[in-house]
């Protein structure tokens, strides 16, 4: 009888983000973000509004923070305002924001950079356009 073949040694994990925090509050928009973001094999939480996503953020973890512009309770560009306070404060490291909206004029584009969004990306999202803009937002934050 032959011997078995040695295991073949695996790659190791591709370095990225494996823990996004997805704030929105639409349901349709969460399944078809969170769908696409599990086949790409991220580990997805979701906030339903901006004071969630802080809360979540205080208390565990996350490598991007997806974020919607408009939601109730506290919009996108409030609470990544506030997550960028918080981080200055408390000397915190970045944490990438992706602004995901379907306002797509100039001005909103603005603003979300203004209030410290990392990148704006607008709806509907497709598999390849958030790919792109989850790489890009990684490789300045690196």
């Amino acid at each position: 009888p032959q011997a078995a073949a040695p295991p073949t040694p695996q790659p190791p994990p591709a370095p990225g983000p494996q823990r996004v925090l997805f704030a929105e509050d639409n349901p349709q928009n969460q399944w078809v973000i969170r769908s696409i973001l599990e086949m790409q094999g991220y580990d997805v939480v979701i906030a339903q509004n901006g004071a969630e996503a802080l809360d979540r953020l205080d208390a565990e973890p996350f490598d991007l923070v997806l974020m919607d512009m408009q939601m109730p309770v506290m919009d996108g560009l409030d609470a990544t305002r506030a997550l960028r306070r918080r981080e200055r404060d408390r000397h915190a490291p970045r944490t990438p924001v992706i602004m995901v909206t379907a306002n797509v004029m100039s001005e909103h584009v603005a603003a979300a950079l203004d209030a410290g969004a990392d990148r704006h990306l607008s709806k509907p999202v497709s598999p390849d356009a958030l790919a792109e803009a989850i790489s890009q937002v990684l490789e300045t934050a690196a």
